[in-house]
């Protein structure tokens, strides 16, 4: 699956690169001719842009893709769990005790189960960082748990320790307020409406959502404590 998130996102970029590149040459082809005169060279220059600039765009918003760090080490949840190990974190259970690495999936499986993530040493958990996952397997036969994608990321600030730095989309919401959610969600780039922020900010909306064609996400507010969800989208599945 991992190979296959992959390739649309390389796919897409070179979309865009070919996109921009045609524009260039179309621009370069559409200014050099004489018909219709200076305006409408003008014109026609103008338009290959604006469509070429709306395709990136677009292809770009539709590979959006969550990124997230703890103490600079970063991960993307299309990397699935493997992401989170090789950024020198672990899966923990909520008792504290890690996750075995060989613990494995069924096949088109996932489990009702929430992992922390969190740091570790000598095999032992130091520190949640307010990040939580669920997983799933969609392959035909068993994987290791590390080998599995990432179903669903939910990130509760508030619960990241003090001296844990903890990024979403390079922005720090470890105090983010209803009033401050519209500006930092604005720089992380999750393009929320921002009407909907609004509405969010003065208490009219407890969530807010947006999706793209791989993810959906949102950002809510419960009794007080703000928190993020981040979910894979189209995913068929054994819900166990």
């Amino acid at each position: 699956m991992e190979n296959e998130q992959n390739v649309v996102t390389e796919a897409a970029q070179a979309n865009v690169d070919n996109a921009v590149q045609a524009v260039q040459n179309a621009a370069v082809t559409q200014t050099g001719k004489k018909k219709g005169g200076k305006a409408g060279n003008i014109f026609g220059w103008l338009l290959f842009i604006a469509i070429g600039v709306g395709v990136a765009v677009w292809l770009l918003f539709f590979n959006y893709q969550p990124t997230f760090s703890v103490d600079g080490k970063e991960f993307k949840m299309k990397k699935g769990v493997s992401g989170i190990y090789d950024a020198g974190l672990v899966l923990a259970y909520s008792d504290g005790s890690i996750v075995d690495e060989t613990f494995k999936i069924l096949p088109n499986t996932l489990y009702n189960v929430t992992y922390d993530v969190c740091k570790a040493s000598n095999g032992k958990v130091t520190a949640k960082t307010g990040l939580k996952v669920k997983v799933f397997n969609s392959a035909s036969s068993s994987k290791k748990i590390t080998d599995c994608s990432i179903y669903s990321i939910f990130f509760y600030p508030a619960d990241a320790p003090a001296g844990t730095t903890v990024l979403l989309n390079g922005q720090d919401f470890s105090s983010v307020t209803r009033a401050t959610a519209k500006d930092l969600c604005k720089a992380a780039k999750m393009q929320f409406k921002a009407n909907d922020l609004d509405k969010f900010a003065n208490g009219d909306k407890n969530i807010v959502s947006a999706s793209s064609s791989a993810f959906r996400w949102d950002i809510q507010e419960d009794h007080g404590t703000i928190y993020f969800t981040f979910t894979k989208n189209n995913v068929k599945i054994s819900y166990k």
